[in-house]
């Protein structure tokens, strides 16, 4: 079985799987999921798996993965919700999720980092929205 193959099957099973900052394998999964046959199959298979990782968060950094572009995206978003609202309790939860995307970059979860981000664009407004008219007329 080859790196990728190993790690489409993991994640049919429900794994989260990536790498962490020294490429080291992270597997989020399902109590139960990782079987002593597939942990020895994830020692055997080490080295393609990384590589198969390393590949993936490669084409999806490359595919509009820029620290500029995610700062961009964040910033705009925030302006976005600056201007839907100005309860102060709305505006710092929306702080704090863009502010971990920031970190997720930081520390070398670019895709994640990405992903969340693009999700957050749509999200975040949206939520603001909801919840400001719950909470107060508009005028």
């Amino acid at each position: 079985m080859s790196g990728a193959e190993l790690l489409s099957r993991l994640r049919r099973l429900g794994a989260i799987v990536h790498l962490s900052d020294a490429d080291r394998i992270k597997v989020d999964a399902p109590a139960g999921t990782v079987t002593p046959e597939l942990r020895a199959e994830l020692v055997k298979q080490r080295e393609q798996l990384v590589s198969a990782l390393r590949a993936e968060r490669d084409r999806r950094t490359s595919n509009g993965g820029t620290p500029e572009q995610l700062e961009a995206m964040l910033t705009t978003t925030m302006a976005e919700a600056r201007r839907l609202t100005a309860d102060p309790k709305l505006l710092q939860a929306a702080a704090n999720l863009l502010n971990d995307c920031r970190d997720m970059w930081r520390e070398g979860q670019h895709a994640t980092a990405l992903l969340l981000a693009r999700d957050y664009v749509r999200r975040i407004p949206a939520y603001i929205t909801l919840n400001s008219d719950r909470r107060m007329p508009r005028r």
